[in-house]
């Protein structure tokens, strides 16, 4: 009995904070799936930080695709990033309810904006 608990719990745990293995983004700093109540459901998202790569200003838009099980969702965040600064930034996906015994996952893609 105690073995599947803790299987379940690492199972869990897995599951609701996966982060993106394919991070090879010089503006990404790090990204993370989470979970918050919305309203009266928890609904999961994706948490990301970044940054400037460079000394100028930059204009990029991020798509992120967002998979639970067999449905995906894509979303997309337009940014600027001012040198110095951080942006943490959340793509809420109000159509995927937390259930633990769902697999999740995300990737993004970044995108330049014409300033």
């Amino acid at each position: 009995m105690k073995s599947i608990y803790i299987l379940f719990l690492t199972a869990f745990l897995i599951t609701s904070c996966t982060t993106d293995s394919s991070v090879n983004d010089a503006n990404l700093v790090e990204s993370e799936t989470f979970e918050m109540k919305l309203g009266s459901k928890k609904v999961y998202g994706v948490r990301m930080q970044l940054k400037p790569s460079g000394e100028q200003t930059e204009f990029l838009g991020y798509e992120v695709q967002f998979y639970q099980d067999d449905k995906v969702w894509i979303d997309t965040v337009l940014t600027e990033l001012t040198p110095g600064d951080t942006l943490e930034t959340e793509v809420i996906f109000s159509q995927s309810q937390v259930n633990p015994n769902s697999s999740v996952s995300f990737k993004t893609k970044s995108f330049q904006l014409e300033s």
